[in-house]
């Protein structure tokens, strides 16, 4: 039997609806060729926990209640506090693990949200150059890795990409090291790709997200923060980062043999960031003020004891915000936690599994809940403006499961058609506040995948999900598979 090979090639925050226009009029001819000549499907990014959970759940093919993540900062266990989430509290292991354990020889380089695999077969790079790294750093193995790469690559160029200073003449050095982090990273890329030892290979690609969030304003011009000035110094830099991204995969899938199957992931969307996240937690508060259940407040020492021992930011004022944030939830009926931006998160103070508990299990838990909803799904942006939400769930009627976890009890979908200066409702009157943040784009549902390769059909094919990336690729190498949720992609050639 041949050998099999698969290599993946992954996109971050390539957004979907620019693909398909770039790809058509002819600024991305790499993906205007993939939509001709390879099998591509939109694939399903994790339902409300999209944003922190989209490449764990890529990686790891199981939802996101079971990998555990579902934002950068999450509420510990039996707690009011929030803490950085680690990738190493990762519930699960990458696929790849299952594969090496099978005997395949992997090489993983700059694959988001990556945590160290033990005894790996093969190499390991993480977090080189991606964005948002995670706070165990630039990381390699087997011994030696690290050090090749900062031999003759160098350390990467951007930094954090929200450390972008105003004006045209900060956005363009933004950009310029954006594009020389590319080209350090196609060429570690290719190195990785020429070597005929591995049976599979991921690379990953974070440039797009870091401009997507940082200069969304810049591309579109109907954005309120768009600035005349810096887009006629500059151009359009999204456009200019994608473009550059698919001549960089153009040049490497031209250098991958025919022979081995190859998987085009762009994980995730970007779009304007609008949302009403930074109104949320007075919102709430008056919502509450308006329900009529729960016990009166019980007081709790919940928030003054025990955070020495979670993850902090490793300085006093972090830790005097976890214990203000822990002394207010502990007395509201529920609290609003971080779940990115897309979608709002708020969490039941329910008695028996929060410290000081307000809202008892039971007939109370959900006439509460049901009342929260409906009064989500009033409010609206602007006193006469469109609803807020484009819908409110419960996150165990989306996951089909009782014990949440740490996760949210209630998640709300932001609808993204303008800024949000106020917040109404009937019960809460008005809150006001601007978003005053940075980032000028967020996150938008979805992917593509594109594959190509020995046995691969052309053309649209029906949608896939983030989760069946691992199977996919164990199916192509004729892996058994783990215990797993997705399922490997319907058009993939016979086994």
């Amino acid at each position: 039997m041949a050998r099999r090979r698969v290599a993946v090639i992954g996109l971050d925050s390539l957004d979907p609806t620019l693909i398909r226009v770039w790809a058509h009029n002819g600024v991305m001819p790499t993906f205007g060729r993939l939509f001709r000549d390879a099998a591509w499907s939109l694939s399903q990014t994790p339902d409300a926990f999209y944003v922190g959970a989209v490449w764990p759940s890529l990686t790891m093919s199981v939802n996101a209640l079971r990998h555990g993540r579902y934002c950068y900062s999450q509420l510990r266990p039996g707690s009011y506090r929030n803490a950085w989430h680690w990738v190493t509290e990762l519930k699960r292991e990458h696929f790849w693990s299952h594969l090496s354990i099978a005997g395949r020889r992997v090489a993983i380089f700059d694959v988001p949200k990556s945590k160290p695999s033990a005894a790996l077969n093969g190499t390991e790079i993480i977090d080189w150059g991606t964005h948002d790294p995670e706070r165990l750093g630039f990381m390699a193995s087997p011994n030696g890795t690290a050090e090749h790469i900062r031999r003759h690559y160098g350390k990467e160029p951007v930094g954090s990409c929200d450390n972008v200073g105003p004006g045209a003449g900060a956005a363009a050095d933004f950009v310029a090291h954006l594009h020389q982090r590319l080209a350090s990273k196609e060429a570690i890329a290719r190195d990785i790709l020429s070597d005929e030892s591995w049976d599979f290979a991921a690379v990953g690609f974070a440039e797009s997200h870091c401009v997507g969030h940082r200069l969304w304003s810049v591309h579109d011009t109907a954005h309120p923060r768009h600035d005349r000035a810096v887009a006629a110094a500059i151009g359009d830099p999204i456009r200019d980062v994608y473009a550059a991204l698919d001549a960089a995969l153009g040049r490497l899938l031209e250098r991958i043999p025919p022979d081995i199957s190859v998987l085009v992931v762009a994980s995730h969307g970007i779009g304007p960031h609008y949302d009403g996240t930074h109104l949320m937690k007075e919102v709430l508060k008056r919502i509450n003020r308006g329900l009529p259940h729960g016990r009166i407040p019980m007081p709790s020492l919940e928030p003054l004891l025990g955070f020495a021992a979670v993850p902090t930011e490793g300085n006093w004022r972090s830790t005097l915000r976890s214990i203000k944030t822990g002394a207010e939830r502990s007395i509201e009926k529920s609290f609003f936690i971080p779940n990115n931006e897309a979608f709002l998160g708020v969490r039941v103070n329910l008695i028996g599994r929060e410290p000081a508990g307000r809202i008892r299990p039971g007939d109370e838990f959900e006439g509460y809940t049901d009342a929260l909803i409906d009064e989500l799904a009033l409010l609206t942006n602007g006193p006469d403006g469109p609803p807020a939400f484009l819908r409110v769930a419960r996150t165990r009627d989306l996951y089909g499961v009782d014990d949440i976890g740490t996760f949210p009890d209630i998640v709300a979908e932001w609808v993204r058609s303008g800024p949000y200066n106020s917040l109404n409702s009937a019960m809460i009157g008005a809150v006001h506040g601007r978003y005053d943040g940075v980032r000028t784009g967020d996150h938008v549902p979805n992917g593509l995948v594109f594959a190509l390769g020995p046995g691969m059909p052309t053309g649209a094919q029906a949608d896939v999900a983030h989760i069946d990336l691992g199977p996919s690729v164990a199916n192509l190498l004729g892996v058994a598979p783990a215990d797993w949720d997705g399922r490997p992609y319907p058009f993939l050639p016979a086994a």
